[in-house]
């Protein structure tokens, strides 16, 4: 048997180092197109989606920033009725959420589900949050029904509510415990942003 010369051994070494940041940059620059057919969701995709009408709920306090939903990938939280400071801290995490989609944050919006009962404070508390965030009511119950359809029976009953994603088409695809990780949500947010051709404002 032959000795493998050096000269070969050096030129697998370059292969294995060259060959995998090659590949990274045609991925990136759009010269090759993959997708895993094995993704891993972090959180629990909700199969078939369930569709969800934004024209059942309504803007609180007549506040024009409220609307237009429609098109964008939307984070629905709904809030519980009264939102103590584990509540509010929950409000916090999507905050970051959305400012760690960087260059995206254009493509998604943080909806707050609120009782029509909220009180004028805690609308104060929610916004100082984020002014820019969406906070809605559902006066009709519809949306209540639709995301019960939605909901993980396993999740346990009481405390946070349940995180909802909805997509650009009105769809909620996935839900995320309250009281899990927002770097959970966050992870499935990129890949989805990354593959999606759904919004119009990619």
């Amino acid at each position: 048997m032959k000795p493998v010369r050096p000269k070969v051994i050096l030129l697998v070494i370059l292969a294995m180092f060259t060959l995998p940041l090659a590949l990274a940059w045609m991925m990136n620059s759009g010269s090759i197109h993959y997708q895993s057919g094995a993704t891993v969701n972090l959180g629990r995709l909700v199969s078939p989606v369930v569709p969800l009408e934004w024209s059942s709920v309504e803007p609180v306090a007549n506040d024009s920033a409220t609307a237009g939903l429609n098109g964008f990938w939307v984070i629905l939280y709904a809030v519980p009725p009264i939102c103590n400071a584990e509540c509010l801290e929950a409000v916090k995490e999507l905050r970051q959420v959305h400012r760690a989609s960087g260059k995206d944050q254009n493509r998604i919006k943080i909806a707050l589900l609120v009782e029509p009962s909220i009180s004028e404070n805690q609308i104060k508390e929610l916004l100082a949050i984020e002014p820019g965030f969406k906070l809605v009511e559902d006066s009709s119950r519809r949306i209540k029904g639709t995301l019960a359809q939605a909901d993980d029976p396993s999740f346990p009953q009481g405390g946070q509510s349940t995180i909802y994603l909805v997509d650009p088409l009105a769809n909620i695809m996935m839900t995320y415990n309250g009281k899990s990780s927002p770097n959970r949500l966050s992870k499935d947010l990129k890949r989805l942003l990354t593959w999606s051709t759904q919004d119009k404002h990619s």
